[in-house]
């Protein structure tokens, strides 16, 4: 059986691999998509998914209305991961940060200092290391493991 660090750590990988260097594309390569794509390694299924496919950012907002959320952090929220202080951080963790719409831009934890996200400046995904005051919020996501 594999280690839960080691599985983070793994998950945080497979992210990275899935997402550096592509281009922010609303409904393809979001923060959206980032953060589940984590959440799914984990063995969560985010619901976030459900709102079906979106090009805009209003087409981004009536996805997760779609899927009954009133916002971005309550569809976090809904995978029951809980909320914790940046020092906590580990791979494959979940943290909000500021963005260019009125809701925050998701990230994906590769290590203490680090963050895989889309950049503000050139819309690249790339991993960048945030201010502490950057971090919105951090929610924990340690493995779903399933029962055999």
């Amino acid at each position: 059986m594999i280690h839960p660090l080691d599985l983070r750590v793994q998950v945080a990988e497979a992210t990275r691999a899935a997402f550096e260097g592509h281009a922010f594309a609303w409904g393809h390569y979001d923060c959206v998509r980032l953060a589940a794509f984590a959440a799914l390694g984990m063995g969560y299924a985010p619901r976030l998914l459900r709102g079906g496919f979106y090009r805009t950012a209003l087409g981004a907002r009536r996805a997760i209305r779609r899927t009954g959320f009133a916002s971005l952090e309550a569809a976090i929220d809904d995978l029951g991961l809980p909320r914790l202080g940046w020092a906590y951080a580990l791979p494959s963790d979940i943290v909000a940060l500021p963005s260019g719409e009125d809701w925050p831009a998701l990230g994906v934890v590769m290590d203490q200092n680090h963050v895989l996200a889309f950049s503000n400046v050139d819309g690249l995904c790339r991993i960048a290391r945030p201010a502490p005051s950057d971090i919105k919020i951090l929610w924990s996501a340690p493995p779903c493991l399933k029962q055999p």
